[in-house]
C-alpha cells in the first residue's frame, strides 16, 4: 500500500504543472487576440479549480501525512515566507474569480492599452 505522503506528494505536484499548463495555455489562446477572449473563461475556472485543490491537497499533506497537525503549526507559525505565499495565492485567486464573475455576466472590466500618440 501506497504511503498517504507520498500520495499527496505525487498529487500536489501535479496540480501545480497543471496549473502551469494551464497558464500556458491561456497565454496561448490570449494572444490570438479578442476573438478568441471568449475561450478564455473556461480556461480561467480549470484555474481556480487547480489552485483550490492545490492548496487543499498541501494542507491535507502538512496536517495529516508529513509529521501531524502539530509540527504543521510550528512550522507555519514560525515562517513569514508560507503566509506570504497562502496571501499571494489567495489574491491571485480573488482577482480572477472577480474578472470570470464579470465576463461571464458580460461586464467589460477596463483593460491597459497602449496610448496613441
Amino acid at each position: 500500500m501506497l504511503d498517504l505522503d507520498l500520495v499527496l506528494a505525487i498529487l500536489h505536484h501535479f496540480f501545480v504543472f497543471a496549473l502551469f499548463g494551464v497558464l500556458f495555455l491561456e497565454f496561448v489562446v490570449a494572444r490570438r487576440g479578442m476573438d478568441a477572449a471568449a475561450r478564455v473563461v473556461p480556461i480561467d475556472a480549470w484555474y481556480g479549480v487547480l489552485a483550490a485543490l492545490i492548496v487543499i491537497v498541501g494542507f491535507s499533506r502538512a496536517i495529516f501525512a508529513a509529521k501531524g497537525a502539530r509540527h504543521a503549526y510550528r512550522f507555519w507559525r514560525e515562517d513569514v515566507l508560507v503566509f506570504l505565499a497562502l496571501a499571494s495565492n489567495c489574491l491571485v485567486g480573488m482577482e480572477g474569480s472577480r474578472r470570470l464573475h464579470h465576463r461571464s455576466a458580460g461586464i467589460h472590466l477596463p483593460t491597459r492599452t497602449a496610448r496613441k500618440k
